[in-house]
């Protein structure tokens, strides 16, 4: 009679490299991370504060904008601290249970924000071809469709151009460091939330006259 031999692997616990390779170099690496995620939170939390408490914003596409905000805050946070804590601390374990939710959230909040840009392209589209009955489906807004329209193809391009990018490295750059595939998936997460609002609150006239008057209030 054979007997069957099953042999069984759990793995509880993940073991994080870093960036392997210039591990040396992980306490200077660290400092641009910190930067980006640091102008990340100010920059998003800032533009959700302006959106929510300004009434002159509450209109659809200031709206969408608002909760890619929140959904790039999301994305950075799940993943810049856990970076931080190998760079400073080399609190390199991670249980299944995080690994597990990490990468839902990063995948969650990636379709989230693709389906925000969906929902914001239509806004523009329908402010730009239709404006006289932009009113109707939406709110009043053609000036403004046109100013927000190139800050929302900005976006795009900054959302879907390095995971691209990416993409097409790890498919056809076999040859390339394995440190420069990671710092390429990590732009990927660090560029779009720190950009967005600055892209925003450059391009948009009407969200930088309010943060404008955040920082500098007229004198009464």
């Amino acid at each position: 009679m054979t007997t069957l031999n099953h042999t069984g692997v759990s793995h509880t616990v993940f073991h994080l490299l870093g960036i392997p390779g210039i591990e040396n170099q992980h306490v200077w690496i660290s400092i641009p991370f910190f930067i980006s995620y640091a102008i990340a939170l100010l920059g998003n939390s800032l533009l959700i504060f302006i959106i929510l408490t300004k009434r002159s914003l509450h209109e659809p596409m200031y709206l969408f904008l608002c909760m890619l905000a929140g959904a790039d805050i999301v994305l950075s946070t799940c993943t810049v601290p856990q970076a931080l804590t190998i760079f400073w601390f080399h609190a390199q374990e991670i249980s299944l249970d995080r690994c597990i939710a990490q990468v839902f959230f990063i995948d969650s909040t990636f379709v989230f924000e693709s389906g925000i840009l969906l929902e914001m392209a239509f806004d523009r589209h329908i402010a730009i071809c239709y404006p006289l009955r932009y009113t109707t489906i939406l709110t009043n807004a053609r000036h403004k469709a046109l100013n927000t329209c190139g800050s929302h193809v900005c976006v795009i391009i900054l959302f879907y151009g390095p995971g691209i990018f990416s993409v097409l490295t790890q498919r056809f750059g076999r040859h390339v460091s394995p440190h420069i595939h990671i710092l390429l998936a990590n732009v990927c997460i660090l560029a779009p939330p720190m950009l967005n609002p600055i892209i925003y609150g450059i391009k948009t006239k009407q969200i930088r006259d309010q943060m404008t008057l955040v920082f500098f209030p007229k004198e009464i």
